[in-house]
């Protein structure tokens, strides 16, 4: 009960900062921008309704009550969620990919397709939610996961494979400075395994103890096992706010300026009254993400 009411607290106020530093940006035309958007309100559905609702259950589930409304209403909440932040992180998940293996002409600027698809991954959330009685939906949920395991596998082979070209045409070239000043900014390879670990660790934790409850059909429907499967599906919550989000300099930047503002106290400088350029913001996250991926 502790690790659900912790998890809640970090995950409601962590996807708060996340949605105040990704809706107060200037509007970007890069798509991950757009794609972090989509996943910042999935993840506030999770947190601000998911998780109280999993609590209530807990509470009614040890009282032994049966409350059948609340339980529906967890469950359709539950399956929009889950299913859009799921098919969400998908679609990031590809975009970095077919961007990294500069296949197809592949940009990273936005385009109507990739606004289509964000709006056909909530269409289809709200057609799983419509199938409250039906368990097999699971699956529709695992195949996005399953999606993503070799997109990200692509990027990090790219990744190394791109620092090893680099770091042997600079042995090659001593005199070349460009490509020792590149390198340096560079994200070393570990780093961007670590992440890339992080992320498939929690789509794992996000999908396969409910995929195994299911398949293992273990003990009652909405029993406490049953919610302690839920309550690590529901984790990720917490911590897709930092791997998504916070851990981008200008994303938190844009939320220093929005917490000054809010804070009557704040001393603000001349040097920080005047906001960063659009231009200069959309240069520094498209710079920030490939310094990350490629």
């Amino acid at each position: 009960m502790g690790i659900n009411v912790c998890f809640c607290f970090i995950a409601i106020v962590g996807n708060v900062m996340a949605s105040m530093a990704v809706f107060s940006t200037r509007s970007l035309n890069i798509s991950y921008h757009y794609f972090l958007c989509s996943l910042t309100v999935t993840e506030l559905i999770v947190a601000l309704v998911c998780q109280p609702l999993l609590i209530a259950l807990i509470l009614a589930q040890l009282k032994s009550t049966c409350i059948p409304a609340l339980q529906l209403t967890f469950r359709v909440f539950g399956r929009l969620g889950v299913f859009a932040s799921t098919g969400t992180v998908t679609l990031i998940a590809l975009n970095t990919c077919l961007y990294v293996c500069g296949k197809f002409n592949y940009t990273n600027t936005i385009t109507s397709r990739k606004k289509t698809a964000i709006v056909a991954v909530w269409l289809i959330a709200g057609v799983i939610c419509g199938m409250t009685f039906f368990s097999d939906v699971i699956f529709a949920t695992l195949l996005w996961t399953v999606i993503s395991f070799p997109c990200y596998a692509t990027v990090l082979y790219q990744v190394h494979l791109h620092q090893k070209n680099r770091s042997q045409s600079s042995h090659q070239n001593p005199a070349d400075q460009r490509n020792k000043d590149q390198s340096k900014n560079e994200t070393p390879t570990w780093q961007v395994a670590c992440g890339i670990i992080m992320i498939l660790l929690l789509l794992s934790l996000r999908i396969f103890p409910i995929f195994f409850f299911n398949i293992l059909k273990l003990g009652k429907r909405f029993g406490l096992l049953y919610y302690t499967a839920v309550t690590m599906t529901l984790i990720p919550s917490a911590l897709y706010p930092i791997v998504y989000c916070l851990r981008y300099h200008n994303y938190l930047g844009a939320l220093r300026r929005v917490c000054s503002r809010i804070n009557p106290f704040a001393v603000k400088h001349d040097n920080e009254r005047e906001e960063t350029p659009k231009g200069d913001v959309g240069q520094e996250l498209q710079s920030s993400i490939e310094s990350t991926a490629v």
